[in-house]
């Protein structure tokens, strides 16, 4: 225990030997030499024999209960194998604490703090894995992470002005900050979402980066060096402007005109720094500027197949089977219309997605092309057979309790109206609505002939 006039105090007993003031004493990760000795009476004693239980003061902590006693006749020893166990303990309890998973970082932070998000995706398992940080180590580092995060994550990749020169960076730069990276594990431990860091595999010179970033020097932090290089890259005011480019990309469209810059990312990016790399204020002043209202940019995207899907899925409620077995060979089936289309669940092409998200200057037109056009129409009943291939008694979509929800579900031209205001971007045109009108008749009259129904209703003009 601490004793606040003494320093720790240590109770001992002596097994063999004969223990003296003076002598340099190893206990778990604690050192130190003997300065006094009081026996079970608080006596001060000299010596301290076989079975003699006493008390200490000396080391440098509170050694756990059980720890053994070694005395050293050199105190650097004793030291530098205090130091080794330190170490060995951090390694092996402090870096197998749980840490959250992507999904829930992204429930937690996603409209929150940006540079809180880069540093715990840096160290994260998934990150880890799937960009190699796992294989980073001082005497082989590897870039891949280093790189992805200046170009995709945070400054983005500038013009090329001079070899190895991308405007916002440098290729030492992707080099530094790679070795600053070093010492990061994830593949050891029996929790699937434990990560480590070695110190044995962290560099510990300093990292010279280059004018970009004002020629600074990373120095050794060990297990916090990351946060380091997170601080320094979000010093340069670009990552700001990078990100909201990608915001724009992503809610309004992927052209990004000068005008565009000045007047929509520009004041966007001011917005993000005020308020210290907080999304959610940026974006709300996006979502609720007239330029995102504006019919010129209304209906301009493509959606990916998973966002058509999910789109019919809860705008007209779809049911699911009930049972698990027959959920899941569903899902499966559902699955495979995806990869037709380009988008498997799961399969993600490369690190910077799909190409539509980013692949200038096709973007989101990439959804649909002379292959897939034909696959995309047919993409709902598809998903609809799955249903009844595996389910026969569940209806995937029930339309009557879906049209109950409208406003005004009794004038065909008021529900043809807020259908339309659901599913599509724009108002359809008179003669569009005609041809809903004339399908919804033709299938109606069918269904009464085909169960010999009587045909009673009326329309309105």
């Amino acid at each position: 225990f601490l004793d606040k006039g003494r320093g720790y105090v240590s109770t001992i007993l002596v097994q063999t030997g004969t223990l003296k003031i003076g002598d340099y004493v190893l206990a778990g990760k604690n050192s130190g030499k003997v300065k006094a000795m009081h026996d079970e009476r608080g006596n001060t004693v000299e010596t301290a024999g076989p079975s003699s239980p006493i008390s200490i003061l000396g080391l440098d902590g509170a050694p756990q209960a059980g720890d053994k006693f070694i005395v050293f006749s050199d105190e650097r020893e004793a030291k530098q194998i205090a130091v080794k166990r330190t170490q060995l303990q951090r390694e092996q309890s402090v870096r197998t604490q749980r840490h959250i998973t992507l999904d829930e970082i992204g429930r937690r932070i996603a409209l929150g703090d940006f540079k809180e998000l880069t540093k715990q995706i840096t160290i994260d398992r998934s990150m880890l894995i799937y960009l190699n940080g796992t294989t980073n180590f001082a005497d082989e580092p590897n870039e891949n992470y280093a790189r992805e995060l200046l170009e995709l994550f945070t400054l983005g990749k500038g013009p090329l002005v001079a070899p190895g020169d991308y405007t916002n960076y440098t290729e030492q730069d992707i080099a530094a900050i790679a070795r600053a990276l070093t010492g990061w594990s994830a593949w050891s431990g029996d929790d699937p979402n434990a990560i480590f860091y070695y110190t044995w595999g962290h560099d510990k010179n300093d990292k010279q980066l280059s004018h970009r970033f004002n020629n600074q020097i990373i120095v050794d932090e060990g297990e916090e060096e990351y946060k380091t290089v997170i601080d320094i890259i979000f010093e340069k005011d670009e990552v700001a402007h990078h990100i909201c480019r990608r915001l724009y990309l992503w809610f309004v469209h992927y052209e990004i005109t000068d005008t565009i810059e000045s007047e929509i990312i520009a004041p966007m990016s001011q917005i993000l720094l005020d308020n210290n790399y907080q999304i959610q204020p940026a974006l709300e002043a996006l979502l609720k500027s007239e330029h995102f209202f504006s019919m010129a940019t209304r209906g301009c995207m493509i959606k990916s197949s998973l966002d058509f899907f999910y789109s019919a899925l809860n705008t007209f409620q779809m049911h699911l089977p009930s049972d698990q077995y027959e959920e899941y060979a569903t899902w499966v089936g559902w699955y495979w219309e995806f990869e037709k289309l380009g988008q498997a669940i799961f399969r993600i092409p490369s690190v910077a997605g799909w190409r539509a998200y980013y692949q200038s200057p096709v973007f989101y037109r990439d959804w649909i092309n002379s292959a897939s056009l034909a696959l995309r129409k047919r993409l709902l009943p598809n998903i609809k057979w799955h249903v009844l291939y595996f389910s026969p008694d569940t209806q995937a979509f029930n339309w009557i309790p879906f049209i109950a929800t409208l406003e005004n579900p009794f004038e065909v031209n008021d529900m043809i109206d807020e259908v339309c205001r659901l599913i599509f971007p724009r108002p359809m045109t008179i003669d569009q609505k005609d041809y809903f009108k004339e399908s919804l008749l033709n299938a109606f009259i069918g269904k009464v002939y085909k169960t010999g129904s009587k045909l009673e209703f009326t329309t309105a003009s």
